[in-house]
């Protein structure tokens, strides 16, 4: 993750180019977080809490973003959902594509194809842009993802794995 950008709406352009840039974790980014570099967020709990990371009040408004890249293990391609349930303004990229977009609050779904496992398979990039508006206490995310049949896809069934750079890591 990196953030903590100035921004009143989810539309707002920050210093992150959202539809290029592929991030690896101790990346430069600028941004106040974490002396400007990307970082992991490592929690126990389900729920993404930025106003953890990033400890102070949102003021006129700003900006979170969260990058996950998603491998899959399995020699079955995967049509996976992502349900993304917040209380902020939200949008979606998948490999540099903007698929979903929630304005207000609420979260947010978005649907990726997951290549079999093998050679030429390479990870799906997924980013997060998150907005704290100044009314917004909240500024946190949960995500899942499921199967085309609605199955939910963990730890336990093993069918993905989530590295924080293109080329694995962490």
């Amino acid at each position: 993750m990196v953030g903590d950008y100035p921004a009143s709406l989810i539309t707002d352009q920050t210093l992150v180019d959202e539809t290029t840039i592929t991030p690896s974790i101790f990346d430069s980014s600028g941004g106040s977080f974490n002396v400007g570099q990307w970082d992991g967020l490592f929690s126990n709990s389900t729920t993404v809490d930025l106003n953890t990371a990033f400890p102070r009040a949102a003021t006129s408004g700003r900006v979170g973003y969260a990058v996950s890249y998603v491998v899959n293990t399995v020699p079955q391609q995967i049509q996976a959902q992502v349900q993304i349930v917040t209380n902020n303004a939200i949008r979606v990229y998948v490999d540099g594509a903007l698929v979903a977009q929630n304005d207000q609050r609420g979260g947010t779904s978005a649907f990726i194809t997951l290549k079999p496992a093998g050679a030429g398979s390479k990870p799906v990039k997924v980013l997060i842009k998150l907005l704290q508006r100044a009314n917004d206490p909240q500024f946190s995310f949960t995500a899942q993802f499921r199967d085309q049949l609605g199955n939910l896809l963990t730890d336990v069934s093993r069918e993905l794995v989530f590295t924080l750079g293109p080329n694995g890591g962490v």
